[in-house]
């Protein structure tokens, strides 16, 4: 891999996958972008009516408001997913980046209209699936 804005040297080991190796600067770089694509996508999410995203301080829980409703909304359940996968990924990055190789995710997962949970899981080591039968269940 050549050098990049990205990173200083990258490739691929045996023992450790791969490698990509990055200047201070470039760690707090990518720290910046990350947290501002999070907060980019909890602030966009603060205008849709089926869901919303807030995520603490430390970048380690996640909270979602969701409604029944989204269900029945193709383009907003997938909307929200796509946001999901976003958030999850740059806090992999930000947790990475500032030394946690074992980071996990808790997504927390609450019914906007009861308040009632959802869903509580710790990712990546549990899978998060939102269905009808998730509101079933309650």
């Amino acid at each position: 891999m050549r050098e990049s804005v990205y990173c200083q040297y990258g490739y691929e080991s045996k023992e450790e996958g791969l490698v990509a190796e990055i200047t201070e600067q470039q760690r707090k770089n990518w720290l910046e972008l990350t947290e501002k694509d999070m907060k980019r996508v909890i602030e966009q999410s603060q205008d849709e009516e089926l869901y919303h995203f807030r995520i603490s301080d430390d970048y380690k829980i996640l909270y979602l408001d969701v409604s029944k409703e989204i269900l029945n909304s193709q383009s907003t359940f997938t909307a929200k997913m796509s946001s999901l996968m976003t958030l999850t990924y740059d806090s992999e990055i930000y947790h990475v980046l500032n030394g946690n190789k074992d980071w996990s995710l808790q997504i927390i997962v609450t019914d906007m209209e009861t308040g009632k949970e959802l869903e509580n899981i710790k990712f990546p080591d549990e899978d998060y699936n939102l269905s009808i039968e998730t509101w079933d269940n309650l």
